[in-house]
């Protein structure tokens, strides 16, 4: 687990004016991480670490990507899980300030913003119904579009920093987003129960893809470098 410096300043502003409400912010986004670590942790996902930031927490996975598409949703779900089962919690005990905290927590990593949980799930979901590339495409547009709604209705300060993070995040993911999909397409060895039988040159993650060309079937590994190669072109 490594701290951010600027989280340490942050930490010490909420000691002297005596906001609770920031350290109990902070504290739970961490369980929210721990949530998401738990469930990597028994996937056998690759952990780099958690990093803890002024607002909020995170957790960095060298192998994201690179495990069945049910492991990284189970994954991605906990952590809004831990919050859910938090909010309910709080509620039957009568602590409202500690429910809202849990509920504000669990809707803003659902926003479908990259890196947000929301925005990985949507990527997920698109992955059973289309082209692996195009719907990491769809990804950033959705990314961008929330993030633009996002900031003509926020007034806060605060909140516009968090969305300008998010923008910055999301404009790197542009530019390495076909890195991204070529290093999961040369990583995927695994094993998968359902086929997807494939007339184009197209990808479907869930899936043991399989190619129809020319009365003559294909297996994903001898479609491999010529699905990067169609990618590349585009």
């Amino acid at each position: 687990m490594k701290i951010h410096p600027l989280t340490y300043l942050y930490l010490f502003l909420a000691f002297i004016s005596r906001s609770s409400y920031y350290v109990a912010f902070l504290l739970f986004s961490i369980l929210h991480e721990i949530g998401h670590y738990l469930v990597a942790l028994y996937f056998s996902f690759e952990i780099e670490k958690i990093m803890i930031l002024p607002f909020g927490a995170f957790l960095l996975l060298k192998d994201l990507g690179k495990h069945y598409v049910y492991e990284e949703i189970g994954m991605l779900l906990c952590g809004p899980f831990i919050n859910l089962i938090c909010f309910i919690f709080f509620l039957f005990i009568k602590e409202p300030l500690l429910a809202k905290i849990n509920i504000y927590i669990l809707i803003f990593n659902l926003l479908p913003v990259y890196p947000l949980d929301g925005s990985k799930l949507l990527l997920l979901f698109l992955s059973y119904f289309i082209d692996y590339q195009k719907a990491m495409q769809i990804q950033i547009k959705v990314s961008l579009l929330f993030i633009c709604i996002l900031w003509i209705i926020t007034k806060q300060i605060g909140r516009k920093i968090i969305l300008g993070y998010l923008f910055y995040q999301v404009i790197l993911y542009l530019k390495n987003y076909r890195l991204i999909y070529m290093e999961t397409l040369m990583s995927d060895h695994l094993s998968k129960k359902r086929v997807k039988i494939n007339k184009h040159l197209e990808y479907f993650r869930p899936y043991q893809n399989i190619y129809h060309f020319h009365q003559r079937f294909y297996d994903f590994d001898t479609i491999k470098i010529y699905l990067i190669k169609s990618k590349k072109s585009h």
